[in-house]
C-alpha cells in the first residue's frame, strides 16, 4: 500500500464519518435554528451547510486533492507503507484498541455530565432551593448516565484485554480452519 492510497482511506473514512455525523447532528440544530432566527442566520446557515457539502464531496470522492494540498505524501523515507503482521493478532490489538479509544472518548464528556447534575440532585437541599430545583432546566438523565458508564466500561475492558481477547479470537479462527 502506497502513502497515498493510505491517506485516501483515511480521508474517505473521516468523510463518511462527517456525513454521519451531520446528518444527525447539523439537521436536529439547524431545523429548529433556521425558523427562530433572522434572515441574515438563515443566509449563513445555508452558506455552513453547502459549504460542509463541499468538504464531504471532496473528502470522499476527490481525496487526492487534498492529499496535494496539504502535501501529504512527501516526507516519507519510503514510498509503502507496511501493514503486514505474522498473525492476525496484531491487527486485533489495534481495532480493538481503536474501538476502546472511541468508546471512551465519545462517552466521556455525557457521563461526567450526568454524574455531576446526579450528585447535585443528591445533595439535600433546604425547602427553598426544593421548590425551585422543580424549575430547572437539566434533569438527570439516567438512561444516557448508565449507557455512557456501560460503554466507558466496555472500552476500558478492551482497552486492558487486548491481547487476550486477539489471541482468543486467533484461536477462534484456527478451529475453523481445522
Amino acid at each position: 500500500m502506497t502513502k497515498t492510497d493510505f491517506f485516501k482511506i483515511i480521508l474517505k473514512v473521516l468523510g463518511i464519518y462527517l456525513i454521519l455525523l451531520f446528518a444527525v447532528s447539523f439537521i436536529q440544530i439547524g431545523v429548529s435554528y433556521y425558523y427562530d432566527r433572522s434572515e441574515f442566520s438563515k443566509f449563513f446557515m445555508i452558506f455552513l451547510l453547502l459549504l460542509a457539502i463541499v468538504i464531504v464531496y471532496v473528502m470522499v470522492l476527490k481525496p487526492i486533492l487534498i492529499i496535494r494540498l496539504f502535501r501529504l505524501d512527501k516526507g516519507f523515507e519510503s514510498d509503502d507503507i507496511s501493514l503486514t503482521f505474522n498473525d492476525g493478532k496484531g491487527l486485533i490489538k489495534i481495532a480493538l484498541t481503536c474501538t476502546a479509544i472511541y468508546l471512551i472518548a465519545s462517552n466521556l464528556g455525557d457521563f461526567l455530565t450526568e454524574l455531576f447534575f446526579w450528585f447535585k440532585s443528591s445533595i439535600p437541599k433546604n425547602k427553598l432551593e426544593t421548590v425551585l430545583s422543580t424549575f430547572d432546566a437539566y434533569q438527570v438523565n439516567y438512561v444516557k448516565l448508565i449507557s455512557s458508564g456501560v460503554q466507558i466500561l466496555t472500552g476500558f475492558l478492551f482497552l486492558f484485554n487486548a491481547n487476550a481477547i486477539s489471541t482468543w479470537v486467533e484461536n477462534l479462527n484456527q478451529k475453523k480452519k481445522l
